[in-house]
């Protein structure tokens, strides 16, 4: 593929990126603050660790997969009847490690963390969300690997939207329980979620038997499924490392040191954080990786690393400045807690999101030692951090402040040595 038509693709697959994610997170973040402001803190509380357990055992359950697959889409070709049994066998292995392994870790931690009246009546639901979340999962991150977002960006969207349209009406309709109101926005989810799961798994089987019908150049394809391995558990612990500072798991670790109410506090400004965070790192997605890693020329990289550098700034400080001022502009709604909140996420998460590309650059370059050196640091504040707020009650803003710290000294780190890596091969 040629450098002008590679990087059009890459354009075209963030901007699709950006359509779908804009309007779910946006849409999403809405109907949190409403639910929020409508129901009780306990009911308010069940619905936020539901689904902060729900996505914080996929994400621990990934296998490094959102990473790896990008890297090594090559594979992800049917070029031959090996390279399709290699594709069927990921996906089956992902099946698997979601029905036994992240089945019963999510109905353990759900057990531990719903009040029991809760446990017993969402069970079956959360258990049904997770397993259609995790097979969109694989096929976008398949999807975004080789640019084609637009083949599922669309009725993705739509099915997002008439989620949330359908989840705001049972909201207004008063006559409705708090419980029985949790059963119809979970009924809803898997509807809507079960038909995209379905879409999802058409598109990727139509996708792939189009690719069967194209000529590519032979590939040692058992070399680089061992190399596959390899990066996909490496991976899989530098992204279990990371999750443990987000929000998924803070918001778990909150409600069980602090109380529900703070819990629930933080979450609503981290979700303001997120609609410029996510919305940044979605339209990225997983094709910044795959820009990265499809050119063994050096000088080509550097390239790309320099045009990546150029979208991400172009796009993230803007999208930063733009959602701080409309948080700003309802200043006087929120409490000092909250604003602390979304200053610290909103400074922390704009620099890290710029120095993403150094990340990936490492890991499209199989730089593990640098990435361990530059994890190390983040992992032992963390720590220190986490003990604190346990044992000596730490303040949730100091140790919110520091954790963040830990994140940007570790971004650093990795810029320092993507740049030794790119010296070293001038050299």
């Amino acid at each position: 593929m040629k450098a002008t038509t590679f990087k059009y693709s890459f354009l075209k697959a963030i901007a699709w990126n950006g359509l779908l994610y804009g309007f779910y997170k946006i849409s999403s973040t809405l109907f949190t603050i409403k639910l929020f402001h409508d129901v009780s803190t306990e009911t308010f509380s069940v619905w936020a660790l539901m689904h902060s357990a729900i996505f914080l055992v996929l994400v621990g359950i990934d296998g490094g997969l959102r990473k790896s697959i990008p890297k090594f889409a090559q594979l992800f070709i049917p070029q031959s009847s090996q390279h399709l049994d290699f594709v069927l066998r990921v996906f089956i292995v992902n099946f698997m490690l979601l029905g036994f392994l992240g089945l019963p870790t999510l109905s353990l931690m759900l057990h531990y963390f719903l009040p029991s009246s809760y446990y017993s009546l969402l069970l079956w639901y959360a258990l049904n969300i997770f397993i259609i979340e995790g097979i969109i999962s694989f096929c976008t991150i398949v999807y975004q690997a080789h640019f084609i977002q637009y083949l599922f960006a669309l009725p993705y969207t739509a099915a997002l939207l008439l989620e949330t349209g359908i989840n705001l009406y049972y909201l207004g309709t008063y006559s409705l329980s708090e419980q029985d109101l949790l059963i119809m926005l979970l009924r809803n989810k898997i509807v809507i979620k079960l038909c995209m799961g379905i879409i999802a798994l058409i598109v990727f089987g139509y996708w792939m038997r189009m690719q069967n019908t194209k000529q590519y150049p032979p590939s040692n394809a058992e070399y680089w499924e061992k190399d596959f391995i390899k990066h996909t558990a490496l991976m899989w612990t530098s992204t279990t490392i990371k999750v443990l500072s987000e929000r998924n798991f803070l918001l778990i670790l909150f409600t069980r040191c602090i109380n529900s109410s703070t819990a629930n506090l933080f979450k609503i400004s981290h979700d303001s954080t997120m609609i410029f965070q996510r919305i940044a790192l979605k339209i990225i997605g997983v094709s910044d990786t795959a820009f990265l890693a499809k050119t063994s020329d050096q000088t080509a990289v550097n390239s790309r690393l320099k045009t990546l550098l150029r979208i991400i700034i172009g796009f993230t400080i803007p999208l930063a400045f733009l959602v701080t001022a409309i948080f700003l502009y309802q200043l006087e709604k929120y409490s000092t807690q909250i604003i602390l909140v979304f200053l610290i996420f909103t400074i922390s998460y704009c620099i890290e999101i710029i120095l993403s590309p150094y990340e990936r650059l490492l890991e499209t370059h199989n730089a593990y030692k640098d990435l361990w050196k530059s994890y190390a640091p983040y992992l032992i504040i963390f720590l220190v951090a986490t003990a604190s707020l346990i044992i000596f009650n730490l303040h949730i803003i100091i140790y919110l402040l520091i954790i963040q710290s830990g994140r940007v000294i570790s971004a650093t780190f990795m810029r320092f040595y993507a740049q030794q890596l790119i010296n070293n091969t001038h050299q």
